[in-house]
């Protein structure tokens, strides 16, 4: 059993590798492709510049077409040397991938020939292949949870987004009230706030729910949101001055403060889910590597 382990061991690691080095190579593969692209347009330069044309006869006579041509052609020198560069760059992650790749296939086909051998020899090895397929079910169950959890706050940031685009809205509506606006500036700037608020009341709903969704994650929400009341929308419109319309701006400043405060809350969490989704397809695997083909 324990070179079973040290075999799986060594295969993790290989694979990280192999994830790492798929990576290079589509980093190379990208910088190779703008490489390229800078060296096409420095050979272009170098033609358009030797065109013949009015302006080429000019340049000629006073003798500064040749320094151009020559300036153009060291750029090209340089592009040229920079896309050899990163080609080579690029033809040896490949060689590395693909050469972790055939480690890793191979590693995987001696995993599963010392497995049958194991299950052969050793007794406890069925029990464990058991209690093994039993934690993966659990675990998977996991997964199901922490993605219905993570798709929760999604929509809450979601929401947050747009109740923020709102308010945004309505902040500058609200600084067009205090250097003078009317009635039209306070219906448009209300209409705003109310966008904000119907989401805001959905938010706290579904943040209910995202707090049940979150059984192992710890959190902290800070949210002060502060609905604006009839009343005050009232006295607003109705008796409009500048302190209402200093007043209402304010709120409307410390509510987009609160709604970002909760969203960076939320990305936190979102980013701890992740991690724990993760973690729990990394014990998935393992468990895979060493146990699955004797699942019953």
């Amino acid at each position: 059993m324990r070179d079973l382990e040290v075999l799986q061991s060594k295969l993790s690691i290989m694979v990280r590798k192999l994830n790492d080095a798929k990576k290079d190579v589509e980093n190379c593969t990208k910088k190779y492709q703008q490489a390229k692209v800078h060296y096409e347009e420095e050979t272009e330069d170098i033609e358009e510049a030797g065109e013949k044309s009015f302006a080429y006869f000019i340049r000629t006579v006073i003798g500064s077409q040749e320094r151009k041509i020559e300036k153009e052609k060291q750029e090209q020198i340089e592009a040229r040397y920079q896309l050899d560069k990163v080609s080579e760059q690029l033809e040896e992650a490949k060689a590395n991938y693909e050469q972790l790749a055939f480690n890793v296939t191979k590693t995987r086909a001696e995993l599963e020939d010392l497995k049958k051998i194991i299950a052969v020899s050793d007794p406890s090895y069925k029990e464990k292949v058991d209690e093994e397929s039993k934690k993966r079910m659990g675990w998977r169950q996991e997964l199901v949870e922490v993605d219905e959890a993570f798709n929760a706050g999604k929509s809450i940031l979601n929401r947050i987004d747009e109740a923020l685009k709102h308010l945004g809205s309505a902040n500058s509506w609200s600084t067009m009230d205090m250097l003078g606006g009317g009635f039209f500036t306070d219906m448009m700037k209300y209409d705003k706030i109310d966008e904000a608020e119907n989401l805001m009341s959905k938010v706290e709903s579904e943040l209910r729910r995202y707090e049940l969704e979150l059984k192992d994650v710890e959190y902290e929400w800070n949210s002060s949101y502060e609905f604006i009341s009839g009343g005050h929308r009232a006295m607003d419109i109705f008796f409009d001055n500048i302190f209402t319309d200093i007043s209402n701006n304010k709120k409307i400043n410390n509510n987009i403060n609160s709604l970002e405060t909760l969203k960076n809350q939320i990305i936190t969490v979102q980013n701890r889910l992740k991690g724990m989704k993760r973690e729990i397809k990394e014990k998935i695997v393992l468990s895979e590597q060493i146990y699955e083909s004797f699942d019953s």
